[in-house]
């Protein structure tokens, strides 16, 4: 449902951006780093790392525009700083439980291994009981930790998907931008047709002379 709402006012704003915004009305959304102008990394007249070589490869070109949005909107780069931030405080905060999970399973590992040692039948399914109420009674201890780790890991997941809609939402009125402002005249289109037609008619005048 967060997700929804976040996507309606990225479109409106996206929508607003894209219409012109008046340089006085203060916004710290897609719209403050556009500006009805063509974005930097898209500027013809400046090389910005989209030379015809770089063109030929498989960039990022919304990397290259979420970059620039972000230097030109403080409000944007501080909430994706924060983002990358919380990353590292997530890997960093879970090591101490992953460690001592891991320990737990190497030890119930080695528990088994040695109670199928024994030899002795009736000793070994008594012990391979005990250990096994011992595992279970730890499993059940850290059921609640399984559900937080579980909501961990679906709030890692939606914010991911919120990092994605902020490029996605933040560099379309980029783009719209430069479709807009650096649309290439049609005229040079018309103007290769009527070369072709006037070629092609010459050409049919020699291969079908007018006797």
């Amino acid at each position: 449902m967060k997700i929804k709402f976040f996507i309606i006012a990225l479109l409106i704003a996206t929508n607003v951006a894209c219409n012109g915004i008046p340089e006085t009305q203060n916004n710290v959304g897609a719209a403050e780093v556009v500006q009805n102008q063509t974005p930097e990394v898209l500027d013809e007249k400046a090389d910005y790392g989209l030379s015809s070589i770089s063109r030929k490869k498989n960039y990022d070109i919304i990397s290259k525009l979420y970059n620039e949005a972000m230097e030109k909107n403080s409000k944007l780069n501080q909430v994706n700083e924060k983002i990358l931030k919380m990353y590292n405080y997530e890997n960093d905060s879970l090591k101490p439980y992953s460690k001592y999970t891991a320990t737990n399973e190497r030890y119930w590992l080695s528990v088994k291994q040695l109670i199928r040692n024994i030899h002795d039948s009736i000793l070994r399914e008594s012990t391979e009981e005990t250990f096994e109420l011992l595992e279970r009674n730890y499993q059940s201890k850290m059921a609640t930790y399984e559900q937080k780790l579980e909501t961990i890991n679906e709030k890692s997941i939606s914010l991911k998907d919120q990092l994605l809609l902020m490029k996605l939402f933040i560099t379309a009125p980029m783009m719209k931008n430069y479709q807009v402002n650096e649309l290439p005249p049609i005229k040079a289109l018309e103007n290769i047709i009527q070369e072709y037609d006037s070629l092609i008619n010459e050409s049919e005048e020699i291969i079908h002379p007018k006797k």
